[in-house]
């Protein structure tokens, strides 16, 4: 064989198109994005096309290492890169072998040691597209992880700041605690908690909408019901040393605690009854 026909038989890396993923085995069908073409002497044409067979078995890469792994899905029509080793990886893909060993049979060395550039000892590497289909939107000057229409995404700036945006929900979940260390925390927001709020620190909080200010200044918890309490009331409310202190009237079944008076009956040597002053 000269030259010129041994380059020409010689595969070294190509792109492809994935036709189908196995998500368990982390291999893929992949179809080449090139044809081939013969001389068509036996059929009178010029040339020939003949179609690439595709093919299967090809391991995708993911960036892993020690136990931690990123992984995206990968799905039928999405671009990668080939590239075809050196030598057969059948031992290393179906057997996690480090070496090909011999055939048990000849003593010979295994036929991974014979194989070439071939194309049934590719690997595909996702991630590479043509222009058309260019990532959009693509931000050249920070980092991002990101989804196709950029909607989702993490993006680290160049001054150390990181940014998290989503337009549908954010969930972290633990089994232990998340701990959130800043000297500032800010909320846009409405704050909903589903179980008890405990402070060792003073908690204020302003509430629109005629709610009342809270406060709980020095360590002890912080009581939710008096957060329920706020369509209710209109003013301040604080806890302190377990005692609640407000600057408006508070109802207490339905009875004032500034104008409620008690009844009370006189002593034997009088007659009557006289209510009692309301409280200042």
């Amino acid at each position: 064989m000269d030259i010129e026909a041994f380059v020409s038989s010689l595969n070294t890396a190509y792109p492809a198109t994935i036709t189908a993923f196995n998500p368990e085995e982390q291999t893929a069908t992949v179809k080449l994005a090139i044809e081939k073409f013969y001389s068509g002497i036996d059929t009178g044409e010029l040339f020939e096309k003949f179609d690439r067979p595709e093919v299967e078995d090809v391991p995708v890469h993911f960036p892993q290492c020690q136990g931690f792994a990123l992984t995206m899905p990968v799905k039928v029509g999405d671009s990668c890169l080939v590239i075809f080793a050196q030598r057969g990886i059948g031992h290393w893909l179906y057997r996690g072998e480090e070496e090909a060993g011999r055939n048990p049979v000849s003593g010979w060395p295994s036929k991974e040691h014979e194989q070439k550039f071939e194309v049934s000892s590719a690997l595909a590497i996702v991630g590479f597209n043509p222009i058309p289909k260019a990532i959009k939107d693509f931000n050249p000057d920070h980092a991002e992880w990101r989804n196709a229409d950029r909607t989702q995404r993490m993006t680290l700036f160049a001054n150390n700041k990181i940014e998290v945006e989503s337009d549908n929900d954010i969930s972290l979940k633990t089994p232990t605690k998340v701990t959130i260390d800043a000297p500032l925390t800010h909320m846009t927001g409405n704050l909903q908690v589903d179980q008890s709020i405990n402070a060792s620190v003073n908690i204020n909080a302003e509430v629109a909408m005629g709610a009342p200010t809270l406060s709980a200044p020095g360590p002890g918890p912080f009581s939710r019901a008096l957060m329920f309490a706020r369509n209710l009331l209109a003013g301040s409310v604080q806890i302190k040393d377990g005692t609640v202190t407000a600057s408006v009237d508070v109802l207490a079944a339905g009875k004032s605690g500034k104008s409620h008076t008690h009844t009370t009956t006189k002593p034997l040597h009088a007659s009557g009854t006289e209510n009692t002053t309301p409280p200042d």
